[in-house]
C-alpha cells in the first residue's frame, strides 16, 4: 500500500508517506520523498536512498549504497567493507 503520489512496484513492499519509490520487494518507507531499489530495504525518515541490498535508514537525507548496511542520523552514508 501506498498513502499519497508514491509508487510501489514489488510485491510485499509498503510506503507510508508521500512521494514515496519502491521498485524491489519485501521493502517498506515510513516517510517522504525516498527511494529504496535494492530487495528487503527499510527507510524511517525522509528524502533517504536505499540502494544496497538488505538496508537501513534511519533519519533524513540518509544514504545506503552497500548490501547489508545500516545509515543512522541525518545525513548518514555508508562505506563499503574494508
Amino acid at each position: 500500500p501506498t498513502l499519497t503520489a508514491g509508487t510501489v512496484k514489488g510485491n510485499t513492499a509498503g510506503a507510508f508517506g508521500y512521494k514515496n519509490t519502491i521498485t524491489t520487494d519485501n521493502s517498506y518507507v515510513v516517510g517522504s520523498n525516498s527511494t529504496i531499489s535494492a530487495d528487503n530495504g527499510m527507510v524511517l525518515g525522509n528524502s533517504a536512498t536505499v540502494t544496497g541490498a538488505n538496508g537501513l535508514a534511519l533519519g533524513n537525507n540518509t544514504k545506503v549504497a552497500n548490501d547489508n548496511a545500516v545509515a543512522i542520523g541525518n545525513g548518514s552514508e555508508t562505506a563499503a567493507a574494508g
